[in-house]
């Protein structure tokens, strides 16, 4: 290893250390929005509910810039005794993109190892730096494998300058890989916020008051993905309940 190549892992290191674990989470209580969450099943295999917070683990290192595993283990362990919903590694906040194949799927074993018997989901990201789909079809495989309850993905190209059309393609290579609920991640100029189980969108907002132009907005996305049901959530609503609008499209 060279002094650059040094100098880089180092400072990813000293990047974690400074950085805490994210966590982004939603109270939605509109009595439609539950009847359609509680009509998309959204639940693992295993029958746990996947909703609720999910802190991204960071990745710890040893002194010698080594994937720190017991560390790592221990991170799972504070979840799962906190009793929260779920947790995601590695994606940005695990400095995901300096990982090596062998840190990936070792870092991902000791998660869903560490996991095992809790009621906190464990979630595994699949992408990877090439933006290769079978490496991502490797690791989402790697993860149902090791007990993972779900699997996560960024998009390709971190989802700058890729058409609408591949970035579904990526992702619904990657969701029929395994039986394990996909839960994808927004990058870039990518507009849907959210797609869940492959069936509900969510549209993220933050504005002062929601218009028609954000519901066409929705409607063309479940359009073009033809699918059925969509919302809009507005985080800047004084409360969450009065920020969620429905949008259905086409419904039988």
């Amino acid at each position: 290893m060279n002094d650059s190549e040094t100098g880089y892992r180092a400072g990813r290191r000293s990047f974690l250390k400074a950085s805490g674990i994210l966590a982004v989470g939603a109270a939605l209580s509109k009595q439609s929005f539950a009847e359609d969450v509680k009509a998309a099943q959204l639940q693992t295999p295993s029958g746990k509910p996947l909703r609720g917070l999910f802190p991204i683990l960071q990745t710890p290192f040893t002194e010698k810039d080594e994937l720190d595993t017991e560390a790592l283990a221990a991170e799972v362990h504070f979840i799962k005794r906190g009793g929260v919903a779920g947790m995601i590694w590695p994606v940005f906040a695990s400095s995901w993109s300096t990982l090596s194949d062998a840190e990936r799927l070792r870092g991902a074993e000791t998660v869903l190892a560490a996991a095992r018997g809790g009621k906190s989901i464990a979630a595994i990201a699949v992408q990877n730096t090439a933006w290769d789909i079978p490496t991502s079809i490797r690791y989402a495989k790697h993860a149902a494998e090791h007990g993972a309850d779900a699997i996560v993905a960024t998009p390709p190209n971190n989802g700058w300058n890729r058409s609408d059309q591949s970035i579904l393609d990526y992702y619904k290579a990657i969701g029929a890989a395994t039986s394990l609920p996909l839960i994808v991640q927004t990058r870039g100029t990518m507009s849907v916020d959210l797609m869940v189980e492959n069936k509900v969108i969510i549209e993220l907002k933050s504005v002062e008051r929601l218009s028609s132009a954000h519901r066409k907005q929705l409607l063309t996305y479940l359009r073009l993905a033809d699918k059925r049901l969509g919302y809009l959530l507005n985080f800047s609503a004084a409360l969450m309940r009065d920020g969620i609008v429905r949008t259905v499209n086409r419904l039988p």
